[in-house]
């Protein structure tokens, strides 16, 4: 497959060349046969993701529980015993699709759901880079992605019912990360004037960032009814 400079490895590698940003980045690989195997007996569980996929489409959920592998993807889940029976499996899923393999990242949970916080950046005057919006997305009940939301909320309500301490501190966690990507992300992409980043919180409280977007959605600000944000995002989109 054609490899593009708005793949999901490619902006990977982007990011992870600024040393400020690594200790946020979960390990993520291209995958190949012997690195993917490797990767899920050290972590015993591993998100696979179409380099080039959007709204969650193609996600693969892989976890390791002795000589079974539990594979799930969207609503689905199947048990495969043995690894070279779940490594045909896997292949019939993928393709020839290029995909990652990132680690796995036990989200901090609202009512049992894992969510993640969507930060839009935006390039302003002066070539300066602002948090403009965001919002937390909370997953539909049994899905190993956020991006299919079942609730949109306001960041801060998400940070209240969680059980997440240190709210204000990651509030302003969030939006460091934020810009610091946003920075490292604009070298690369020099003509970008939006980012969508997804930071996720695991349930220790340590921020990550999930994944980095150059064509993210609007239309939650519109369902929470933030119309101000929604035309000021959509006229440099």
């Amino acid at each position: 497959m054609r490899t593009t400079r708005t793949g999901k490895w490619e902006k990977y590698t982007i990011m992870k060349r600024e040393n400020k940003l690594r200790s946020y980045l979960p390990n993520t690989i291209l995958v190949k046969r012997s690195s993917f195997w490797s990767m899920v007996s050290k972590y015993k569980r591993i998100m696979l993701k179409p380099c080039n996929g959007f709204n969650g489409k193609g996600v693969i959920q892989v976890s390791k529980k002795g000589t079974c592998y539990e594979i799930r993807h969207e609503l689905r889940k199947t048990n495969v015993q043995g690894k070279n029976k779940a490594s045909l499996y896997l292949k019939r899923k993928i393709k020839n699709k290029r995909y990652i393999a990132q680690r796995y990242i036990d989200l901090s949970k609202i009512n049992g759901k894992p969510f993640d916080i969507r930060v839009m950046v935006l390039k302003g005057k002066n070539n300066t880079w602002k948090v403009q919006g965001q919002y937390a997305k909370i997953a539909i009940k049994g899905y190993v992605v956020t991006n299919n939301a079942e609730q949109i909320l306001p960041t801060e309500t998400a940070l209240l019912k969680s059980q997440l301490n240190n709210k204000r501190r990651l509030l302003q966690g969030i939006n460091r990360i934020a810009l610091l990507t946003a920075r490292q992300l604009e070298r690369y992409y020099p003509n970008q004037q939006l980012f969508g980043l997804d930071i996720g919180i695991d349930r220790h409280g340590r921020m990550w960032i999930i994944e980095a977007n150059t064509k993210p959605t609007l239309l939650p600000f519109l369902l929470l009814g933030d119309r101000k944000t929604y035309r000021k995002l959509l006229s440099c989109k």
